[in-house]
């Protein structure tokens, strides 16, 4: 798992709980889900890593290696997070600058 998986899924489950209640159950079972609910708790978790001020100019600055650095260690941010974010909304391709992420393995493998 890399940072940015780890830490948006923490911040979405959060947003479920935070928005909808501790009551409602939310239950994956590999599907894509893709209601308010899903939609709502996503948004809460982009918010939360890069609030939507600094994130809405960012989007349109040019994405090099270097402003992506710049703009985690402004934000006090992994560049991870910040790359993560980026090709989610496409505006970096999946295959480019995956160095700027950490990968976490649980079983001591790497």
């Amino acid at each position: 798992m890399r940072n940015d998986s780890l830490w948006f899924t923490f911040f979405h489950e959060c947003g479920h709980i935070y928005l909808h209640g501790k009551k409602m159950v939310f239950l994956e079972d590999g599907k894509p889900l893709s209601n308010k609910e899903e939609d709502e708790a996503d948004k809460f978790a982009a918010d939360r890593l890069i609030p939507l001020q600094e994130w809405a100019p960012f989007r349109s600055a040019g994405h090099t290696e270097a402003v992506i650095k710049a703009f985690a260690k402004r934000l006090g941010i992994h560049t991870g997070i910040v790359l993560g974010r980026l090709q989610n909304e496409k505006l970096v391709p999946w295959n480019c600058l995956n160095h700027l992420k950490v990968r976490y393995s649980w079983d001591g493998s790497g």
